[in-house]
């Protein structure tokens, strides 16, 4: 019994011996260290654009792919008035991104998205003025077009490419749609991020 407890106090002072140790030479707080190194912590907009476009356009193929051309293919509907109490559809691709860019809207600080086109079905999404010229340039490079606007802040436009068979068949077949001759790999239009100046 006496071993045990002489075995107990040579490891109870070793601990404590080991704790002080570690207490006094522990490294800085992670709030001062984070303050210090703030700088190499930051990242350009840019970073964030790229980030957030490819998000957005996996998920818009799964959704597009996955849901709506499976979904097709079982019977079921996707609408422009899914919302409407007597219609029994889900959202096209295209809205389903405008309720995602109402989400991120509405959250702080707020990341804006527009999908646009030079050949839209909806004559709300018809790209004008700055937008019209920048989409010209992504539509021939097919690479994204970057800029700031003092109002709006800084604002990257991506190509928004036919990645997916549903998305030429739709809009193809779309009585409104001013262009019918859509297929895979065409630049259908583009979204278009925004991020505050402050």
């Amino acid at each position: 019994m006496i071993p045990l407890t002489s075995f107990r106090i040579a490891l109870i002072g070793g601990l404590s011996c080991l704790g002080v140790y570690l207490f006094v030479t522990a490294p800085p707080p992670l709030a001062e260290a984070a303050v210090q190194n703030k700088a190499q912590c930051e990242r350009p907009v840019q970073v964030l654009f790229d980030s957030a476009n490819a998000i957005n356009q996996a998920a818009r193929n799964v959704y597009t792919r996955e849901i709506v051309g499976a979904g097709l293919k079982a019977g079921l509907k996707f609408d422009e008035d899914w919302q409407e109490p007597d219609v029994e559809a889900g959202p096209l691709p295209a809205l389903f991104l405008r309720l995602m860019a109402e989400k991120l809207e509405a959250m702080p600080p707020q990341l804006g998205l527009y999908l646009g086109s030079d050949a839209p079905i909806n004559a709300s999404n018809l790209f004008s003025g700055a937008q019209a010229t920048q989409f010209a340039e992504v539509k021939t490079t097919r690479a994204p077009v970057f800029s700031s606007n003092a109002g709006i802040g800084r604002i990257a436009m991506y190509p928004d490419i036919a990645a997916v068979a549903p998305c030429v068949t739709c809009h193809n077949e779309q009585p409104d749609s001013p262009k019918v001759d859509w297929q895979l790999g065409d630049v259908m239009g583009a979204t278009t991020w925004t991020w505050p100046a402050a």
